[in-house]
């Protein structure tokens, strides 16, 4: 019997399965889930159930979210409470969700039962669709949640940072993790998938992630910044992300740290802007801050910290974003500071900047 988790549940499982703690392993799996046995609603209950409660992936009494191929699969688990997804998937589409424990991986697989998930690439997908059919309340609101929230889960799976899995318990995000995709093969699935709800939103907001960020503050600082002002943002130039620079040799004795690798980097303007977290606060990160700042000020770049506060509020983030551009301004001249005062002057865009910080920063 297979089963394939899907939507909601599927982000919690990769959300469990990146923690310290985790219980689940997931990897690519070459299976076409339109091949699998699904069995009955009965063995469903008896069988599977009670794993995916143990594992964490539902909680007990709650509904579950699968994904059927066919209506043929589909009409095999009436009586389970759950939601049926019938739409065509692309090859690789689901991978295969293994548990750390033997004794439990030994026992499922006995049974002949195999637990699938959506991919990483789908579960954006999804979130893009949902938020769609969910987010009613005004145009701004239709047109830039959906790209936020978007954003925000597909920055995730292609940075090094993932969300709690379940916040009401006190979950906590967690850090310095590899990346379960990348741009690029979010990128290829996207444009090989079709007929699926939020595709066209998914594939916008391919083209704002950037990979390799580490926190969904870093995610929400470089999307206010880059898209256009219809979406909440600036429209600045696109920056390197999380690009590790390479200073000549004569440079490299005198810098304190043999990698230097920029939140956000401008090279024509000289500009990198490092985000700090509350790691930063303490007196090793003050420290640690210094000898960064000495690093960029050798190579004559400009550096700009940004914290926690500079994209807590749409007030805060446009005093930033001057600040941006004022080095801009060295390089592009007063045109710059003529096209972001017209940006700082649209009611609409001011709106659609608070609309895109909270969803970014809204955990799913």
């Amino acid at each position: 019997m297979d089963i394939v988790i899907a939507e909601a549940d599927a982000i919690r499982t990769y959300r469990l399965a990146r923690r310290q703690d985790a219980t689940i392993r997931v990897e690519p799996a070459p299976e076409d889930p339109t091949d699998f046995s699904y069995g009955s609603s009965e063995r469903f209950r008896a069988c599977v159930l009670a794993p995916l409660i143990e594992l964490g992936i539902i909680d007990e009494g709650s509904s579950v979210h699968l994904r059927f191929p066919h209506r043929k699969a589909s009409r095999r688990v009436r009586g389970i409470t759950g939601h049926l997804c019938t739409s065509k998937l692309p090859q690789g589409a689901c991978w295969r969700v293994i548990p750390e424990d033997r004794k439990l991986a030994q026992a499922l697989s006995s049974q002949g039962i195999r637990i699938f998930v959506d991919c990483p690439q789908l579960c954006v997908v999804y979130v893009a669709a949902q938020a769609q059919r969910t987010v009613t309340k005004s145009p701004l609101s239709r047109r830039v949640v959906p790209m936020a929230r978007t954003i925000a889960l597909g920055s995730e799976f292609c940075g090094t940072y993932a969300l709690g899995a379940a916040k009401a318990l006190g979950d906590l995000t967690a850090y310095g993790l590899e990346p379960l995709i990348s741009v690029v093969e979010l990128r290829e699935f996207l444009s090989e998938a079709y007929g699926v709800d939020g595709l066209m939103v998914a594939r916008g907001a391919c083209e704002v992630i950037a990979g390799g960020q580490a926190s969904p503050a870093e995610v929400a600082l470089h999307a206010g910044l880059v898209l256009r002002p219809g979406m909440g943002g600036f429209h600045f130039e696109r920056p390197a992300t999380n690009q590790t620079l390479l200073p000549n040799e004569s440079l490299q004795a005198l810098l304190k740290h043999q990698n230097i690798t920029p939140d956000l980097y401008w090279e024509r303007y000289g500009l990198v802007i490092e985000y700090d977290g509350a790691v930063h606060f303490s007196a090793d990160g003050v420290r640690e801050d210094k000898r960064r700042v000495f690093d960029y000020q050798a190579m004559e770049l400009v550096v700009l910290p940004a914290t926690a506060e500079d994209i807590r509020t749409v007030d805060s983030f446009d005093a930033f974003a001057r600040t941006v551009s004022r080095v801009m301004e060295r390089v592009d001249g007063p045109s710059l500071r003529r096209r972001v005062n017209k940006v700082l002057a649209d009611k609409d865009a001011r709106i659609c900047r608070s609309l895109l910080l909270s969803g970014i920063q809204t955990a799913l």
